[in-house]
Parts: structure tokens; sequence; C-alpha cells
């Protein structure tokens, strides 16, 4: 289900020890499901991009909260570029949270059915990589 090249994106040997760090320090604690977490993009049958914005481990039945990508504005998805990790992605798009741009599905639906893809990038303690 996961995109190998983008998952891996936390050991990518260019980014600085203080990105890495800070995003241990802002997402580390966060709570994820295989990897997905604040910051995750997933795609929808190959054609639709998401950005998880939330996981609500303690609602019934679990969920994942999310934005379209294809409904903000070319300034934030063009902040996506260059955006390194969970943290940096999560921050291009945190101001569309509860907003009519956030969607809520549950975690099963995106972890299960194979028409959700992870692109990464996925939470620091399930890439295996030291910040």
């Amino acid at each position: 289900m996961q995109n190998d090249t983008l998952a891996r994106e936390g050991d990518d040997a260019e980014v600085d020890h203080e990105r890495r760090e800070r995003e241990r320090r802002e997402i580390g604690d966060r709570p994820h499901v295989e990897g997905i977490t604040r910051g995750t993009v997933v795609e929808y049958a190959d054609w639709q991009w998401a950005l998880v914005s939330e996981v609500a481990e303690d609602h019934e039945p679990p969920m994942f909260g999310f934005i379209l990508l294809d409904e903000i504005d070319d300034k934030h998805t063009e902040s996506l570029e260059s955006a390194w990790g969970c943290l940096e992605h999560y921050e291009a798009v945190k101001q569309f949270r509860g907003t009519e741009q956030e969607y809520w599905t549950d975690i099963e639906y995106i972890t299960e059915d194979d028409i959700w893809q992870v692109l990464g990038p996925i939470h620091p303690d399930e890439r295996g990589v030291e910040a």
C-alpha cells in the first residue's frame, strides 16, 4: 500500500539535522496508523491526492481528517513542492483545518481499501531513521 520512494523521504541525505529534529518534536508524539499521520499524502483511485490533517484515534470509529489538494489554491499546493517530512507538509495546509476543505473518513477505509495508496511522507517512527 505504500510507495517506497516517497515513504523513505525521511532518509534524504540533503535534509539538515534541524529540520529532522523539528519534525520529530512536532510529529513524533502524534498518533499514526501504519505510518499515516498528519502530513502524509494519500492518493485516491490513482487520480486525487489528499493530505492527512488529523488522526482521531479516540473517535469511534477512529478517523482520518484530510484536505483534498485539488480544492486548495495554487499558493498552498506550490508550498508542498518544497516541503520535507510530515510536519512541513502539514504546515502547508493546516489553515484549512475545520473548514469546508477538511473531510473525515474511517481509518479502515484508507488502510484497508486498495483504492487508496500512501504516497508519503510517513511518521518518523515508521521510517527507521534517527533525527
